[in-house]
């Protein structure tokens, strides 16, 4: 495969200037396309689960039935071949027929008599070659040899000579046709190679396509791309129906055409990671132009997801060095006027569980090398990019974490954001207030540019809502919300609960499940899981990383024992012959969780394990679906790497459905700032 990719850089333009000839970085790119075409594999053959597309198990009958195929259609040819077997019971009859007879039955389908000639001829030469009407002697036959002498016989070409090596002697075959051309071509199938399938005719691209796809695939893949093709990616597709589309290159290519040429509000995304407020954003009418994060993991689940998003917009790279490439930044950004800039650093810093896990008390002090990298770095960026609005989002614990003079990471954050010009507020929200079925309590520092050409009424207004929390949804308990009258409202719904939120995904045991399934929406499904404009449930049914993690059996008999909100020292008082571990630092290390409550907050730690999130009913700890579901990202939402990554990429995230409210939010700010025609650039 290497050297397919190095020997014909007319296929493959793109080869040298991504590897560079390197033989590790070509076999990455190889890895990566392989790993691509089964995710896309599996996907399908979920959305497609009836594999038969007619096709016969003897040889001689699938190439009749391939030869009668070609350019017609389905129904059609699969009448003429059931009609030609019911006349000519034997494939002799046929041979000895004429050539008309043969044609008063393909003819009905629209075939000329030429194909019928073909036909009548192919068995001919079969017996001259085996001295009988059988190509069962192929079976013994090396691949190489049975499709050369199949391409020998009069309108046999490789694509029917690799669809009776595939379906009827098992070879791993890939067959080319109309439909998996189609498909292939508008995914992209060795895109990052440079490969372009668009208008190639079926030979050509039979010869290029036979050892790309991935030899233990070919079979699968085919039968799902035919299907794939026949009922939703038609010569004019129908994208909303797809549950790949974000696999596609020409769905992710007019994704981009249709975010550039929108007049939607733009955001830069800091320390995106898995892209949660990327998505709320999104789903509130935002439109990314910049997504930065230094794991790489995370940034597969970003692009994947993200297909409005630039390839060359989700960097990879380390905040310090991005920043520091300060024309590469502004060669990115030269034709944008940023609206919003998301900063949302990593926060195991300032959280009270990593004060816990240090065995510091509750206070924590940050070094000189803590504030440079979180403030140097982000405010350098305020100060050349000058979003209109900056919001950044932490754990409670941010305003605790004291520097050597005294003051605290939040306050010292405001103080830079007003030395660049930016009037700031707090905010303390509750993702569960928004529609999030977890309390996740965070503090969220947001500042708006000082525009000294704004009149005073705008200014006012401004201010009025940098003080305003987002309007909430649903009663949730944080001391910000108790001082607003708005969340204490008893009109306000109750919160969306732990079972609302998972109750409808399939059971599974400890160790089990599947990474890709299909799930029907059950008749005891939440009506309130799916807010408008904020899905969760994957509008074909498509369902991944429902997969529970293996657990010991002493752990499963812990969880077994426990009731839900209870904890590993309600197991130890009832029966302290249970205890196996300490319980002077984690006295949650057991924890069964609440289904009639929101859940608790879903952190990174269960990429380690998920004794602190055992399901409330079933005798397992969370899946990575579950835990997508409960920081509501939406069930198309596919996370990349192992379920462990999978796990941190979740914990780490902001719930989108927060994101959103917070950036509805920042729109009624961003529609006040242009409503006023004072107002100048300030870039």
């Amino acid at each position: 495969m290497q050297n397919h990719l190095l020997q014909n850089p007319d296929l493959f333009p793109s080869v040298q200037h991504q590897t560079g000839g390197n033989p590790a970085r070509i076999r990455d790119l190889i890895d990566e396309e392989a790993s691509t075409q089964q995710a896309l594999t599996r996907m399908l053959q979920v959305m497609y689960p009836e594999r038969d597309l007619g096709n016969q198990a003897d040889p001689l009958d699938e190439l009749i039935y391939i030869m009668i195929s070609r350019r017609t259609r389905e129904g059609s040819y699969q009448d003429v071949f059931s009609r030609l077997k019911a006349r000519f019971p034997r494939w002799a009859d046929m041979a000895a027929a004429t050539v008309d007879e043969i044609h008063s039955f393909t003819g009905r389908a629209g075939l000329g008599i030429q194909r019928a000639a073909d036909l009548q001829q192919a068995l001919l030469l079969i017996h001259a070659q085996f001295g009988r009407y059988s190509l069962d002697d192929l079976h013994g036959w090396t691949d190489d040899r049975a499709e050369a002498f199949l391409i020998t016989l009069p309108g046999v070409g490789p694509k029917t000579a690799y669809c009776v090596l595939m379906y009827s002697l098992g070879r791993a075959a890939f067959p080319v046709d109309t439909h998996n051309l189609r498909v292939l071509a508008r995914m992209g199938v060795f895109s990052g190679a440079g490969l372009d399938l668009t208008g190639l005719d079926h030979k050509r691209a039979q010869a290029i396509l036979a050892d790309l796809i991935a030899p233990e695939l070919r079979h699968s893949l085919h039968v799902s791309l035919v299907l794939h093709g026949r009922e939703v990616c038609q010569p004019q597709p129908r994208c909303d129906d797809c549950a790949v589309r974000n696999m596609c290159s020409l769905y992710r290519a007019a994704q981009v055409r249709e975010a550039r040429e929108s007049a939607r509000p733009t955001m830069v995304d800091l320390f995106c990671g898995a892209g949660g407020l990327s998505e709320g954003f999104r789903q509130a009418g935002f439109r990314t132009v910049l997504a930065v994060d230094s794991n790489p993991v995370a940034l597969r689940t970003y692009r994947l997801n993200h297909p409005e998003v630039p390839e060359d917009r989700v960097i990879c790279e380390d905040l310090v060095d991005f920043r520091r490439d300060g024309e590469r930044l502004r060669g990115l950004l030269a034709d944008e006027r940023i609206d919003v800039l998301i900063g949302g650093p990593p926060c195991q810093g300032f959280s009270r569980a990593g004060w816990r896990s240090r065995g510091t008390g509750r206070r924590f002090t940050a070094t000189e090398d803590d504030r440079n990298y979180l403030f140097q770095e982000l405010v350098g960026l305020l100060q050349v990019l000058k979003p209109r609005i900056f919001v950044m989002e932490n754990v409670p614990g941010i305003g605790e974490v004291k520097f050597g003079d005294g003051t605290n990471f939040l306050e010292v954050m405001q103080n830079a954001m007003q030395e660049v010009g930016y009037t700031t507020a707090v905010w303390v929200l509750n993702a569960a207030a928004y529609g999030v079925p977890q309390n996740r309590v965070r503090k969220i520092i947001v500042g708006a540019l000082n525009t000294d050409e704004l009149p005073d009424e705008t200014r006012q207004t401004i201010l009025g809502l940098l003080n305003v929390v987002p309007e909430v949804q649903f009663r949730a308990s944080s001391n910000q919300y108790r001082e607003d009258s708005r969340s204490s409202n008893a009109s306000l719904p109750e919160p969306i609960t732990l079972d609302e939120a998972i109750r409808d995904l399939p059971a599974v045991q400890a160790g089990e499940g599947l990474w890709v399934q299909r799930s029907e929406r059950p008749s005891h499904t939440s009506a309130r899981l799916d807010l408008p404009g904020s899905p969760l449930r994957h509008p074909q049914g498509l369902l991944t990383s429902h997969v529970s993690r293996y657990q010991n059996e002493k752990d499963l008999e812990r969880y077994a024992l426990l009731e839900p909100g209870e904890n590993y020292l309600d197991l130890i008082r009832r029966d302290s012959t249970l205890e196996n571990y300490s319980t002077g630092s984690f006295h949650d290390k057991y924890y069964r969780l609440e289904p009639h409550l929101p859940s608790k907050t879903i952190v990174a730690h269960l990429r380690k394990d998920g004794n602190s999130y055992v399901h409330p009913t079933q005798v397992r700890s969370l899946t990575v679906r579950e835990a997508a579901r409960l920081q509501s990202f939406p069930d198309g939402y596919i996370f990349t790497g192992s379920r462990g990554d999978q796990f941190q990429q979740i914990g780490n995230a902001v719930p989108p459905r927060m994101g959103r409210a917070i950036a509805r939010h920042l729109q009624v700010m961003l529609s006040a700032l242009r409503a006023d025609r004072t107002l100048v650039d300030a870039r």
